[in-house]
C-alpha cells in the first residue's frame, strides 16, 4: 500500500470520526445511527465498517482522540515550566482546565458513561502508561534537583499512580456532576490543594 492510499484511509477514518462527533454532540449516542453518520460523513456504511464495528466503537475512538489531544496539550504546558514544583502544579491544573473546555462532548454523553456503555478506563488506556511516566519523571527530577525529598525516590511508581488517578477522579466528577465544576478551577481555592501536595513532597 503506497502513501497515497494510506493517506486516503486516514482521511476516511478522520471524516467518519468528525461527522460522528458532531452528531454525538447534537443528539447523543443513543439517538445517533450508523446511517446518519454515513450520510453526514458522505461515506458508505461499508466504508464505516472497514474501520469501526459499531457506533460505540466510533465513540471510543472519538474520546480516545480527545484524550490524546488533551494530554499533548498538558505535556506542552508542563514543558514550559522551569522547575519540578511548577511542572507538577501545571500537570494537574492544565489537565482539569483543558477538560473543562471539552466538557460539552462529555456532558452530552454522560448518560452513556454512567451506564457503562463506554468504559472510562478503556478510553484512556492507550495513554495511561505515558501519563504516569510524565508525572514520575517530574517527581524524579524534583528529587534530583533537591526540590522534593529523596525519601520518596523508592516510591515513585506509587506516587505517580496516586497522582494520576486523583486527577482522573476529578475529571470524572467534572463529567458526571455539573455542580462540581465550581469547585475545580485554577483559583486560590484549588491552589490550596496543590500547595499541600507539593509541600508534602518537599518534606
Amino acid at each position: 500500500m503506497n502513501d497515497t492510499e494510506n493517506n486516503k484511509i486516514s482521511e476516511n477514518k478522520k471524516d467518519i470520526m468528525t461527522a460522528a462527533k458532531d452528531l454525538f454532540l447534537r443528539y447523543g449516542l443513543a439517538k445517533t445511527t450508523i446511517d446518519e453518520i454515513a450520510a453526514s460523513a458522505k461515506k458508505s456504511k461499508s466504508t464505516i465498517y472497514q474501520f469501526f464495528s459499531d457506533k460505540e466503537n466510533i465513540l471510543v475512538e472519538v474520546l480516545n482522540e480527545e484524550a490524546r489531544s488533551l494530554f499533548q496539550h498538558v505535556v506542552s504546558e508542563v514543558n514550559k515550566q522551569t522547575n519540578s514544583r511548577e511542572e507538577l502544579k501545571t500537570y494537574i491544573q492544565a489537565t482539569l482546565s483543558e477538560v473543562k473546555k471539552r466538557l460539552l462532548l462529555y456532558s452530552l454523553l454522560k448518560g452513556e458513561l454512567k451506564t457503562s456503555i463506554i468504559s472510562y478506563n478503556k478510553v484512556k488506556s492507550d495513554i495511561d502508561m505515558f501519563e504516569k511516566e510524565v508525572v514520575k519523571n517530574i517527581i524524579f527530577n524534583g528529587i534530583k534537583t533537591g526540590e522534593f525529598s529523596g525519601h520518596y525516590e523508592s516510591k515513585l511508581d506509587y506516587i505517580a499512580y496516586y497522582i494520576t488517578n486523583f486527577t482522573r477522579g476529578l475529571i470524572l466528577q467534572l463529567i458526571l456532576n455539573e455542580e462540581y465544576n465550581e469547585h475545580i478551577d485554577a483559583d486560590d481555592n484549588f491552589n490550596v490543594f496543590t500547595e499541600i501536595l507539593i509541600k508534602g513532597l518537599e518534606k
